[in-house]
């Protein structure tokens, strides 16, 4: 422990971020260089070598990282396994070694001693491992009531589940309702090929159904033609449903009249009647269909999606009763949100109850979100920051570091350059941390350098009121230079950075957008030409300078293509130029309706923080380049 004491000492020197050339102590280049070439050792699989370097680093924050790292490659040594697992319990090396472990003994079909070490999770391929395993000790009923779930849920699945699939096509439950089962759910979560591939499993009728119902899968309207001859079949109204839900994305106002012209002619489930209403309902109010709000009022077992597009159907009609009605009828829990205080408000000026939307405007006013900034600027105050900076001493962040091996770990990693790995281990260190510990762990994050683990750790504390710390001004330079450059706030760009990626230059999505306003490769590549740059390399969009030139141009050219109205662009780089354009709306509304009816949950969010971000941000530089009238101005037809 003196170690791991005197590590921590290092890692708080001046609480300046972790690199090798400010370690204070010449022990912990020395470790580092030592767990480094433990590291080479492993990939190199010279054990000798590694258990003489291995010896001198079980002090070392990442001692666990390493064995890890070793047994990974060495699973048959279950003794050295086990002990590693009850050693390092608290480790999050101890989880993903036993999850390598459980996948390595299903493999070998070591059942008993699976199940003596398995617990239950979220890991399909365990879950199937550890229902073979019950079927092969004794305990058959049960597992082959899992195959049943599993196989009805029409999904596919991974490898390791074919034996028990096998088991269950071997059992005598197994018939030709269960094939026809597992392919309708297949259908009904778009996956087609698992489906097709079920017909050779189905009896010679049901393969003559099932083809029809992957040419209506294909192409909906094909019903019509074959509903007559489906009048006697008990499915058909299941099909009737699969073909509307396909139908949804791209003709919902055909769909909802197909739907209503055959519904009461076939055998329909309630729950399946249920759904399709709902999403047919959903689907004309994406569209700003003036029959949205009747169907969605029309919805018996309403849920919040539900309610919530209902007062959007009447706002997008700007009918005005039916939207305070809708809003009335909202349970506590939602009515009390920023969001639809604000409407409420809006759908009282807009009836004439003045005198009863006044004193809710000025409530909304002291909230620090774009509801309460809209409402300051209507009545022409400043909009409330709200500011109360946290009171945390250096001696709290030196203790809380010295008494926690996780989060030295993490500060290892970080000190590495191992971002992905080095977030993955702070967020195993904090789970276990009190509110007060969290809001500890956040300054200490942000001394570190690393903003974006900053934001998410005070976040995760429910402490929302420290500005510097939760809205960090960084990057000035490259922000400043291209925002004069390309005739755009410095604040947007500000703002736009803390929504993307909360400030980390490393951040990677799974569409694989990166950097700090997570550019896509290719949109990368486009404004590089633009630009006459030499080229956009992806690893380019990872440089701070790199990100911040091209996504700043990005977002000029976004403003030119959208009459410059800084709500449409902001949209548009959320989800893409051309969804907005099919998201204007066919004549001129109000931009706050229509940021309020964008059908995709997402995009609405990300437009209403970046905006209030961008506000935050002019706020805290004193600047007055954004202005709430050009923000809010009409959004008219493209």
């Amino acid at each position: 422990m003196k170690l791991s004491i005197q590590f921590a000492r290092c890692l708080l020197v001046l609480l300046a971020p972790m690199t090798l050339a400010q370690a204070a102590d010449a022990s912990i280049v020395t470790l580092r260089n030592t767990f480094l070439q433990a590291e080479r050792y492993i990939a190199e699989q010279r054990d000798d070598d590694f258990h003489v370097l291995a010896d001198t680093l079980k002090d070392y924050p990442l001692f666990p990282y390493l064995q890890y790292q070793w047994l990974s490659q060495h699973l048959a040594d279950e003794q050295a396994v086990k002990t590693f697992m009850l050693e390092q319990a608290q480790s999050r090396y101890a989880v993903l070694l036993q999850q390598k472990w459980l996948e390595s003994l299903g493999q070998k079909r070591q059942w008993t001693t699976f199940l003596t070490h398995y617990r239950p999770g979220h890991d399909q391929a365990l879950q199937c491992y550890a229902a073979i395993a019950r079927y092969h000790t004794g305990q058959t009923a049960e597992a082959l009531a899992w195959a049943r779930e599993l196989w009805l849920a029409g999904k596919p699945l991974p490898a390791a589940c074919d034996e028990l699939l096998s088991l269950l096509q071997a059992s005598p439950q197994f018939d030709a309702t269960l094939v026809w089962q597992r392919f309708e759910s297949a259908l009904k979560h778009n996956h087609v090929n698992l489906a097709s591939g079920l017909q050779a499993a189905m009896t010679e009728a049901d393969r003559g159904r099932a083809v029809l119902w992957l040419e209506i899968q294909r192409k909906p309207a094909l019903f019509d033609a074959e509903a007559k001859a489906m009048a006697d079949d008990p499915r058909a109204g299941e099909l009737l449903a699969l073909a509307v839900m396909r139908w949804l994305d791209t003709e919902p106002g055909a769909a909802f009249d197909f739907w209503h012209r055959y519904q009461a002619r076939f055998v329909i489930s309630p729950d399946t009647r249920q759904e399709t209403g709902k999403r047919l309902a959903l689907a004309l109010a994406f569209r700003r269909d003036p029959r949205a709000y009747d169907a969605l009022s029309a919805i018996t077992q309403a849920d919040e999606t539900v309610r919530e597009w209902r007062v959007r159907a009447a706002l997008a009609q700007q009918n005005w009763p039916q939207a305070l009605t809708a809003i009335t009828a909202l349970p506590a829990s939602e009515s009390s949100q920023d969001r639809w205080l604000y409407w409420q408000i809006r759908a009282l000026q807009q009836t004439g109850q003045h005198t009863t939307a006044a004193p809710l405007l000025h409530t909304l006013a002291q909230k620090r979100s774009l509801y309460g900034f809209i409402a300051a600027y209507q009545l022409g105050q400043p909009i409330a920051i709200n500011d109360v900076p946290a009171s945390i001493g250096d001696e709290a962040i030196k203790a809380l570091v010295a008494s926690d091996r996780e989060l030295q770990a993490a500060g290892e990693l970080l000190a590495l350059g191992r971002q992905k790995e080095a977030k993955r281990q702070w967020q195993h260190a904090v789970s276990r941390h009190s509110h007060d510990e969290l809001r500890v762990a956040a300054r200490l994050a942000r001394d570190w350098h690393w903003p974006a683990v900053a934001i998410a750790t005070v976040a995760t504390a429910g402490e929302w009121d420290d500005m510097a710390l939760r809205f960090p001004v960084l990057y000035w330079e490259d922000i400043e230079t291209n925002a004069r450059q390309h005739q755009l706030s410095p604040a947007l760009l500000l703002g736009i950075i803390r929504q993307e990626s909360a400030f980390d230059p490393y951040a990677e999505s799974s569409a694989s957008a990166r950097g700090l306003m997570q550019v896509l490769p290719e949109t990368g590549r486009q404004m590089a030409e633009l630009l006459r740059d030499d080229g956009s390399k992806t690893r380019d969009l990872f440089q701070p300078a790199s990100n911040i030139r091209y996504g700043s141009y990005y977002v000029r050219r976004l403003l030119n293509q959208f009459d410059n109205h800084p709500m449409l662009a902001i949209a548009a780089y959320n989800a893409g130029p051309g969804r907005v354009k099919r998201w204007r709306p066919a004549k001129t509304l109000p931009a706050d309706i229509w940021m309020e009816t964008i059908p995709y949950k997402e995009t609405r969010n990300y437009v209403a923080s970046v905006m209030a971000y961008a506000l935050l941000y002019q706020q805290r530089l004193q600047k007055q380049d954004l202005r709430m009238v050009d923000m809010m101005a009409d959004v008219r037809p493209g």
